[in-house]
């Protein structure tokens, strides 16, 4: 791996890992059966418990990220280049397809 595609490929595993913890902890408390997902009422109060559990965790993913841009700019001031490459663009497939995969298994 070379100098240069080492802070993007930080940037997609600590994405990925984040993405995979979401799906996992909004599977395990949030997620409805399938034959009630037309029920009313079926859901209960799963948003507040998935509000609780599940949005710390993309918001924690969101900061990096943030984090990264800042010093991804910082780093381009300083020394005149680009520390990531355009593999960091990935990071926004990732998160759009996890939440829609979280968005489809709601019932909502």
């Amino acid at each position: 791996m070379s100098p240069e595609s080492a802070p993007t490929t930080t940037l997609i595993a600590v994405n990925l890992a984040s993405a995979g913890f979401f799906i996992l902890l909004s599977a395990n408390c949030c997620w409805i059966e399938p034959e009630l997902a037309d029920v009313p009422g079926a859901n209960g109060g799963a948003a507040f418990i998935w509000a609780v559990q599940a949005i710390p965790v993309a918001a924690l993913a969101w900061l990096f990220d943030a984090s990264f841009a800042a010093w991804c700019c910082m780093r381009r001031l300083c020394r005149g280049r680009w520390p990531a490459n355009r593999w960091c663009w990935g990071v926004v497939p990732i998160w759009a397809s996890t939440l829609l995969v979280d968005n489809l298994h709601h019932g909502i």
